[in-house]
């Protein structure tokens, strides 16, 4: 069986008739699973009513915008972060009809981060592009919050703006505040600027994504975090006869 990033548990997993659970506990868009690997997965339980639990850093935007807008099409989904709703991982805490966070959860919110590779000009088109999808998610937040467009842009603009569940009350960013949960998330936080103190323990501490010479040390059967044996040094040549 293939990773992912998501799991579903329906009434054949003992949920309510009807009712099924969603889990985005990772990277979205990671181990080359789509938002159409999503959408077929829970179209297939042909539940009506969906709790979709969230603990994410984030990951592809366009697969975030896919899933929100999907779930925010369905009769009766509820969102709830139970660690990080971070990024688009915030964006998809919106869909939902009900919005809860976990007492200790957090969701924080930044600008579309990218790479580029190219000329002047072509920096400065990605540049333009990545403002256009920065205005995109601002308009979808301040729509779902009732927040005008400047306020959210704000929160955006800043490198991340970290909410903590009551702050996002506050901020309509959430509409119920649940019981603290302890989740053991399955990605690295380094890639976040100014990760809140109570995160720090609960995450993977490195990324997980194998490096080229873990790659190398299975294909050796080796253990990544041992190294292979040394090669013996050559053997000191005969001394030469003497004169």
């Amino acid at each position: 069986m293939r990773e992912s990033w998501f799991d579903i548990k329906g009434q054949a997993t003992g949920q309510p008739a009807g009712h099924a659970n969603i889990y985005i506990l990772d990277e979205i868009g990671g181990w080359g699973i789509t938002a159409a690997h999503f959408i077929a997965a829970v179209q297939s339980t042909a539940a009506t009513s969906h709790t979709v639990f969230l603990d994410t850093p984030g990951g592809d935007i366009f697969a975030g915008l896919t899933i929100a807008n999907f779930l925010a099409g369905l009769p009766n989904v509820t969102t709830h972060a139970i660690g990080m709703a971070a990024s688009m991982g915030a964006v998809i805490l919106q869909a939902g009809k009900t919005r809860v966070m976990a007492e200790n959860s957090y969701q924080m919110l930044h600008d579309p981060i990218g790479w580029a590779a190219g000329n002047a000009d072509e920096f400065r088109d990605y540049a333009e592009w990545l403002d256009r999808l920065g205005g995109t998610l601002a308009k979808t937040i301040a729509a779902r919050t009732g927040k005008d467009l400047e306020t959210v842009a704000g929160w955006m603009q800043s490198k991340e703006t970290w909410f903590d569940a009551a702050q996002a009350k506050d901020a309509n960013l959430v509409d119920e505040i649940a019981p603290s949960m302890m989740v053991q998330a399955r990605y690295s936080t380094n890639r976040f600027h100014s990760l809140p103190a109570a995160l720090t323990g609960r995450h993977a501490p490195k990324n997980q994504t194998p490096t080229l010479m873990s790659k190398f040390a299975q294909l050796l059967g080796l253990s990544a975090a041992t190294p292979p044996p040394a090669t013996p040094p050559p053997a000191a040549p005969p001394a030469a006869p003497p004169a």
